[in-house]
């Protein structure tokens, strides 16, 4: 699948929002790697340190771990498109996907008494960001908006 990555430079965004990256990737498990370590990228080159950085890409991934598995249900061919824009005093992480709708009413997290793997994708995203909101998408699928102040 042909991959998108537009900067700043090239967006055409106004200055008070900077596009950091843009990328649209399969919705595999096996690119969660390489997706990490961009969101890493952005985050250091909005001059977070590399834990925060860390913390922010575990959070994504988490996010685009659940796209594929709950969203698109392992589906093959499927995709996400990630977008990362520094604006003043905060990063916005935008997740899109053509998904069926979800009701984010039914969002979950998991007790951490409940000791079992998985299941703490949702947890970990509220706890290290500071704002996390599920939208429908323009026409159809979601969009998932995750803020972190900085």
């Amino acid at each position: 699948m042909p991959e998108e990555r537009r900067t700043a430079r090239d967006s055409g965004l106004d200055t008070e929002r900077e596009r950091l990256l843009q990328t649209r990737f399969a919705a595999e498990a096996g690119r969660l790697r390489e997706v990490r370590q961009q969101v890493m990228d952005a985050a250091g080159r909005a001059g977070l340190a590399a834990e925060p950085a860390a913390e922010i890409a575990l959070a994504i991934s988490e996010a685009c771990a659940n796209i594929i598995e709950h969203g698109y249900g392992g589906r093959a061919g499927e995709a996400i498109v990630l977008t990362v824009d520094r604006e003043p005093g905060r990063l916005v992480f935008v997740l899109e996907d053509d998904a069926p709708r979800i009701d984010p009413a039914k969002i979950v997290s998991r007790d951490l008494a409940d000791l079992r793997p998985g299941g703490l994708g949702v947890r970990f995203m509220r706890e290290i960001m500071s704002e996390v909101s599920y939208l429908p998408g323009p026409e159809r699928g979601n969009r998932l908006e995750l803020v972190k102040e900085l």
